[in-house]
């Protein structure tokens, strides 16, 4: 008979050891950016970025028409540089009295009624509306000229300021400038004027050239040389060409003395420069050119010419007024042009 194994006695059971889970190594420490730095660096760019936004602002406005902005007006001199009146901040280094050449007794003082304190009381007060640069190079100084007061004076009734001479100029002072008074002027003055014809202006009006040129418009506008000669010579006469220019040279005229007739440097070129056309011009037509004279000259000018004695240009004024009225109008069609409005030839 089997055996049953024995029971072992019920009590309390022994306490059992827990089983720990496996520890894991612990990592760094978690880095966290204080509060404080995150507002700054967030300020840091709200203001740079107003910053820039204002700088750009302002750098697209120009001086003149920002408002409220001060007004730094700008000149351009005789060379294309533009001046400011930033570019004369250091003349006061050794210009403490800017008016001591003005008032010192020297021949500038005794020959202008000016003051710097007197514009700069009318609000004048930028240095480059008159001084050009560089004021000082090492062989002169480059001082205002009369021509850069005459943008503020004038005569006209849109001057901003008086512009007659005792305005500027005490009693006695000398009324013409030098270079009228050396050389010759009357020869000499077409070169000044046609390099700046604003400088004439200053002084004198369109009309006081006309009183000797006998021209409405001097010096002579653009394209003077093409058709407004030709017609002006015709309703006035070679004799107001003559006021300025060697015209109507006589067969006798010392071309050494006075030189070459001055329309026959471009319409009569041919021949001996020594030699005057109006003398030399038989020898072309027996060489057998005088269709070339034909070019320009109706057949009774040589008739009236040698038979008479007189150079008359009277039938080639009318021979070229025709010649005008057959051109087409600028303004007319081209398209299909029909013959009767069609230049001749």
């Amino acid at each position: 008979m089997a055996t049953e194994p024995p029971v072992e006695p019920v009590g309390p059971a022994e306490p059992t050891a827990s089983v720990e889970p496996a520890r894991t190594q612990p990592g760094p420490p978690e880095r966290r950016v204080p509060p404080w730095l995150g507002w700054a660096l967030t300020l840091f760019v709200v203001v740079f970025v107003a910053l820039f936004i204002s700088l750009a602002f302002k750098s697209s406005k120009s001086p003149a028409t920002a408002e409220g902005a001060d007004q730094v007006s700008a000149s351009t001199d005789a060379t294309g540089q533009t001046n400011s009146a930033t570019d004369f901040l250091a003349c006061t280094d050794c210009h403490q009295n800017l008016d001591n050449v003005l008032t010192d007794g020297s021949p500038t003082d005794q020959l202008l009624n000016f003051t710097h304190d007197m514009h700069f009381a009318k609000g004048v007060s930028d240095c480059a509306n008159c001084h050009p640069l560089p004021a000082h190079e090492p062989d002169k100084i480059n001082r205002p000229t009369m021509g850069r007061c005459f943008v503020c004076h004038g005569a006209g009734e849109n001057a901003i300021a008086p512009g007659n001479c005792q305005t500027c100029h005490p009693p006695g002072s000398p009324t013409v400038p030098s270079t009228h008074t050396t050389g010759n002027w009357l020869k000499d003055h077409p070169e000044s004027a046609l390099a700046d014809p604003f400088e004439c202006a200053t002084c004198h009006d369109q009309s006081f050239c006309q009183n000797c040129h006998g021209l409405p418009v001097m010096p002579h506008p653009e394209g003077w040389k093409g058709t407004p000669h030709v017609e002006t010579f015709f309703r006035t006469g070679f004799q107001v060409c003559q006021n300025c220019h060697n015209v109507g040279a006589s067969p006798e005229q010392d071309l050494a003395q006075k030189g070459p007739d001055f329309c026959d440097q471009c319409h009569h070129q041919w021949g001996p420069k020594n030699v005057s056309w109006i003398k030399y011009h038989p020898t072309v037509v027996k060489n057998g050119d005088a269709q070339t004279c034909f070019g320009c000259h109706n057949p009774a000018t040589c008739a009236t010419c040698h038979v008479q004695g007189v150079e008359d240009l009277s039938a080639d004024e009318v021979s070229y007024s025709a010649s005008q009225a057959a051109v087409p109008s600028p303004t007319a069609s081209t398209s299909s042009p029909s013959p009767s409005t069609s230049p001749a030839g």
